[in-house]
């Protein structure tokens, strides 16, 4: 339950502090404790600045989407729950189950559920007035520029071993010209995009006219001898074109955000109260 515990923590860290150890600073009138600073960044493992502005930048979010007339109703909230239990390999009884464990209640969880709803329809208004679609060109000055990024390596000649004997195997290891009854050759072509991606990085650190180390399949023994590898070679512009617009929306929706906030921000009266 790793995976969980550690969602859980993010999503309920910003709204479990209380008032205690007196207030820090204000934004717009609303404020920060200094307990609420000290746990946020003890559980996240940030810098007092990143948890400062973290904590900054959650009550922005909230005025915004109050000013913005945003709210989620219940059965969307039920959802959202079922789908983040989903997404943890667990169902609603076993998401309640371990909330428990973790010392809070599910009816504690919902408004955290609600929060983040409301913050993502919050996200996709903002964005949603002023993104603007990426055109041809500027996906292929994207491409020109990160090419080092869309490399596929290139083709390993190898030879491959296989036997149930680990021991004839290590003897080939020692001598190479040694024969043995026991273990089938095979020379091969490796290509990236047809190779188990595990096989394929031991492949690549292995250094060529050497051998791997002995990989155990489950139903034979088997390992590589690194003949020789191909040059790395570029993937053309329309193989990745798809990728690329993903990557280049992506990184618009974040310049907006930021942009959008940065405006809240200068906007807000900040008012430090105490140092944290």
């Amino acid at each position: 339950m790793i995976k969980i515990l550690t969602v859980l923590a993010l999503m309920m860290t910003l709204s479990s502090a209380r008032m205690i150890g007196g207030i820090a600073m204000t934004v717009d009138n609303e404020p920060i404790t200094l307990s609420e600073i000290r746990t946020f960044q003890q559980q996240n493992k940030l810098s007092k600045e990143d948890a400062v502005n973290a904590l900054v930048q959650k009550k922005l979010e909230e005025q915004a989407v109050r000013e913005a007339g945003i709210f989620v109703n219940p059965l969307e909230i039920d959802k959202e729950v079922e789908f983040f239990a989903k997404k943890n390999g667990i169902d609603v009884a076993g998401l309640k189950a371990e909330l428990t464990k973790q010392g809070t209640s599910f009816e504690k969880f919902k408004p955290d559920i609600a929060a983040k709803l409301k913050r993502d329809k919050l996200y996709k208004k903002v964005i949603g007035t002023r993104l603007k679609k990426a055109d041809d060109a500027s996906l292929r000055a994207y491409y020109d520029t990160h090419k080092k990024e869309f490399k596929l390596p290139g083709n390993m000649q190898v030879i491959e071993y296989t036997s149930t004997d680990g021991r004839a195997l290590q003897m080939i290891q020692m001598n190479p010209m040694m024969n043995q009854a026991n273990v089938k050759m095979q020379e091969k072509t490796i290509e990236a995009a047809k190779t188990n991606p595990k096989l394929f990085a031991l492949l690549l650190q292995t250094p060529e006219t050497t051998f791997t180390q002995i990989i155990n399949t489950g139903k034979a023994l088997v390992m590589f001898f690194v003949k020789e590898k191909g040059r790395d070679r570029v993937l053309g512009f329309d193989k990745v074109k798809q990728n690329i617009f993903a990557r280049v929306m992506k990184e618009k929706e974040q310049a907006l955000l930021i942009e959008y906030f940065e405006k809240k921000k200068s906007e807000a009266t900040i008012k430090v109260i105490r140092k944290p």
